[in-house]
């Protein structure tokens, strides 16, 4: 994964039925550059959940609960040495997508929106102390 400043991941809650119980799924994740490639995504959902996702494309998932796919946010965050990362629903996604005035503040928006879960190590290498000692 590349070095990033804010990763935006977009998700939405599936309704399960009688074959599989409801969910969370991640249906989008990019950074200012763009779409995050999904191979190391993968690989960090099954570090994390011990077991490979439904599909190997977009929706990512299943997600048990949202706590968990705060879990899975934040280590991708960690891998990509990102400074943050901003959940959104895609509710979220649309209001933001509607009100938007222009294209150039729109990332920024995504970012502010969301949830946001902060890297803290990312602060620490960012530094004079920190880029010599990492």
């Amino acid at each position: 994964m590349t070095d990033t400043e804010s990763i935006v991941m977009i998700y939405d809650y599936q309704e399960g039925g009688d074959a599989k119980p409801s969910a969370y799924y991640l249906k989008f994740a990019f950074d200012e550059a763009g779409i995050i490639d999904l191979e190391p995504m993968i690989n960090v959902y099954e570090e994390l959940v011990q077991k490979e996702p439904e599909r190997d494309q977009m929706p990512l998932g299943p997600f048990e609960s949202l706590n968990f796919l705060n879990q899975f946010a934040f280590k991708v965050c960690e891998k990509s040495d990102g400074a943050l990362v901003s959940l959104l629903s895609v509710q979220d996604y649309n209001f933001v997508m509607e009100e938007a005035d222009s294209g150039a503040t729109l990332f920024q928006k995504f970012v502010e929106k969301g949830n946001q879960i902060q890297n803290l190590d990312h602060r620490s290498k960012s530094g004079i102390l920190g880029k010599l000692f990492h």
